[in-house]
C-alpha cells in the first residue's frame, strides 16, 4: 500500500510541474520571446522553438537561455539542448 500511495504521489508532483493550458504562451508571446532571444535561436527551426516556448512557458525558457549564455561554448547548441532535455523531461 505505501508503495502505491507513494507512486500516487510521485505523479501527482510530475503533473504539477506540466504547463496548464492558461499557463501555455499565445502566439504573439511566443513572437515576442523568438524575438528577445533571436542571439540563441535558429530561424529554419522557428516552428520547434515555438512549440517548445508553448510547452514550457517564458519563465522557464529565459531560465534556459540565462543557462546557456552563461555556461555554454556553442550558445545556440547549448540552448537548443537544454529545451530538447526539458521537453522530453515534460512529456
Amino acid at each position: 500500500m505505501e508503495i502505491k500511495q507513494l507512486l500516487d504521489t510521485t505523479a501527482t508532483e510530475l503533473n504539477k510541474l506540466k504547463p496548464t493550458a492558461t499557463e501555455q504562451l499565445k502566439p504573439h508571446e511566443q513572437d515576442i520571446l523568438y524575438t528577445t532571444l533571436s542571439d540563441l535561436v535558429n530561424n529554419q527551426f522557428r516552428p520547434w522553438y515555438c512549440q517548445a516556448f508553448a510547452s514550457l512557458g517564458s519563465e522557464r525558457v529565459l531560465e534556459l537561455a540565462s543557462l546557456a549564455r552563461a555556461d555554454g561554448k556553442d550558445k545556440c547548441k547549448y540552448f537548443s539542448f537544454l529545451l530538447k532535455k526539458e521537453n522530453t523531461c515534460i512529456k
